[in-house]
């Protein structure tokens, strides 16, 4: 068994691995185990990853950090994209120690940092946002990386909630993160809509936000002319948002279903991380629910934690290789909501194959209309079903 604890140690085959604690001795004895495991996260996470942040402007330059890594050796860093423009110059690799508990497999691991600097000049004017993608060439092909978005300060013009709400939604209360994720979050299930569904999602007349928190993703989608419905479990969230987002209508959910609201009175439903925490029983009901609040032919954009999310997990290997054979996995309870909500236990953290959703999720109802994966963050996998 190989896994990362909660100090960010390695652990083999029960053996707590440090560098000054025998290491070359016992790897010379545990080689083969060791080898095996590495190879077999390779093979699972097998495409790069990647993450943005921070992301800053400051004196009229762009400052771009973040981490890249690729099971398969690169030589050459990411071409880095700023709204389609090439990045001129990007400094990688560079000291990463932070990412090594969760990529121990990849060889690269401890200098995958990346960093640079863009001009504001050099940036192509696009709306409200910036977008930053990459390409990236290594041994294994040519790999285009999900994009991350920023919206400009001059149009991210509602308040922000305080940082113990940001972190029952985020996990963390970094400011700047909270925004990115919030409208990378926007900006990817846009994208998908206009992709698969030839449909932006300014063109939806009444969305809901299901599990909308403290509004990390509902704050972009007041530019819209839609009629926008934010819901959650966390009655503190709910009611900062109704105070501070003066564009939606908010509701306190229970955590079972039904929801307050009628059948079929949305075209749109958005629901970012929110099957991420659901037990497999609880996953059927808001299905099931999200299929009847749904009008015939209305799209659910939800995502699931995939391939990209497993590889950065520390999920131990053996159960790595349990949840390929079942496709579901309930790694555990998530403390995020501990004190903000009743029976917080239920609060997990679950991790979903492609292949479960694609053949078990239709059963409630729904048809597989398109997935992007890694597309929140580089993280979890954006799907569309389609309610037919």
């Amino acid at each position: 068994m190989t896994s990362a604890d909660a100090t960010g140690d390695l652990t083999i085959a029960g053996r707590l691995l440090r560098p000054d604690d025998g290491f070359d001795r016992w790897l010379l004895e545990h080689a083969p185990l060791w080898s095996r495991s590495a190879r077999f996260m390779r093979r699972m996470m097998a495409v790069p990853g990647w993450s943005v942040g921070p992301l800053s402007i400051e004196n009229g330059t762009l400052h771009i950090g973040g981490w890249a890594v690729s099971p398969r050796f690169a030589l050459r860093p990411p071409s880095l994209l700023v709204n389609g423009r090439r990045v001129r110059r990007v400094s990688w690799p560079e000291p990463r120690t932070d990412i090594d508990n969760f990529f121990w497999y990849v060889p690269q691991r401890l200098r995958g940092g990346l960093t640079a600097r863009v001009p504001l000049e050099d940036v192509d004017r696009d709306g409200d946002g910036i977008e930053v993608g990459a390409v990236w060439r290594t041994a294994g092909g040519r790999h285009r990386l999900s994009s991350f978005f920023m919206c400009r300060p001059e149009a991210d013009v509602y308040p922000l909630p305080d940082a113990q709400r940001r972190m029952r939604v985020h996990g963390g209360t970094e400011e700047s993160a909270f925004r990115l994720v919030g409208y990378t979050s926007m900006r990817q299930v846009d994208g998908a809509l206009r992709t698969v569904m030839n449909r932006p999602l300014n063109s939806f007349a009444s969305i809901l936000d299901w599990g909308c928190g403290c509004g990390r993703l509902t704050r972009y989608l007041g530019g819209t002319t839609s009629a926008i419905t934010g819901v959650d479990i966390d009655s503190d969230s709910v009611a900062w948002c109704a105070t501070n987002l003066p564009f939606g209508h908010f509701l306190h959910i229970e955590p079972d279903p039904p929801m307050p609201m009628p059948a079929g009175g949305f075209e749109l439903v958005i629901g970012i991380s929110i099957f991420t925490h659901l037990s497999e029983e609880d996953q059927w009901a808001w299905l099931r629910e999200l299929h009847r609040v749904l009008a015939p032919g209305g799209i659910a954009a939800v995502t699931v934690s995939g391939n990209a999310a497993v590889a950065r997990s520390g999920i131990p290997v053996p159960f790595v290789g349990h949840w390929l054979h079942v496709g579901f996995l309930d790694v555990g309870h998530s403390t995020d909501l501990d004190g903000a909500v009743d029976q917080p236990d239920r609060y997990r953290n679950v991790v979903h194959t492609a292949s479960y959703v694609d053949t078990k999720w239709p059963s409630a109802g729904f048809t597989i209309a398109g997935r992007i994966p890694a597309a929140i963050g580089g993280h979890q996998d954006l799907v569309l079903l389609q309610r037919t």
